[in-house]
């Protein structure tokens, strides 16, 4: 396990109690600065780092910064819960291929009754996944399926890069979705 995963993510937590919608700009830029300063620590989210870069950029007003941040924040949380901090999950590229381009970013170490079950997903799926989630805008579950399609795009391919994987993710988390019970039955 990562040694540095528990104080990432209570560090985080506190960050994200600070946070509030009605924050004056000089409030909002004070604890985003603060922010960015724990996100420096965290080599494995460059992509999230950037986007968190750029809501404090923007001309947004602060209650939209808000909710950009606590997505990317949430995405942060979950990165650091994935295989890639050795949080107690096998990665998925060491998981053998079953037919179609799955990825299975929720089989544990201890679960190998899930490791030799073949897993079937296919687009349809995946994109029903996104239509059911309640609480979520169209629009946001129209721009989730082009990133979910994009994702079946690209590891229909063969591509295993993580980074890029994790990057699609935290943009379903951007848009408030829960990226592993979306893409939940998937490995490559």
């Amino acid at each position: 396990m990562h040694k540095q995963a528990s104080t990432y993510i209570t560090e985080i937590a506190g960050q994200r109690k600070r946070l509030r919608s009605d924050m004056p700009d000089a409030t909002f830029c004070t604890w985003h600065a603060k922010t960015l300063v724990i996100l420096e620590y965290i080599h494995e989210i460059a992509p999230l780092k950037q986007r968190f870069v750029d809501v404090g950029r923007s001309d947004d007003s602060v209650a939209d910064k808000v909710e950009q941040v606590r997505g990317i924040l949430l995405a942060v949380v979950e990165i650091i819960n994935s295989p890639l901090f050795g949080t107690g999950m096998m990665p998925a590229s060491t998981l053998p291929n079953t037919g179609d381009a799955v990825f299975a970013p929720n089989i544990t170490l201890t679960n190998t009754q899930t490791l030799t079950q073949s897993i079937g997903v296919n687009l349809e799926t995946l994109l029903q996944r996104v239509d059911e989630v309640q609480g979520i805008s169209g629009e946001n579950k129209e721009a989730a399926k082009s990133i979910v399609r994009n994702i079946w795009d690209y590891i229909t391919s063969g591509a295993k890069d993580s980074v890029k994987f994790m990057d699609f993710a935290a943009r379903l988390a951007v848009l408030g979705f829960k990226w592993r019970e979306i893409l939940s039955g998937l490995q490559f």
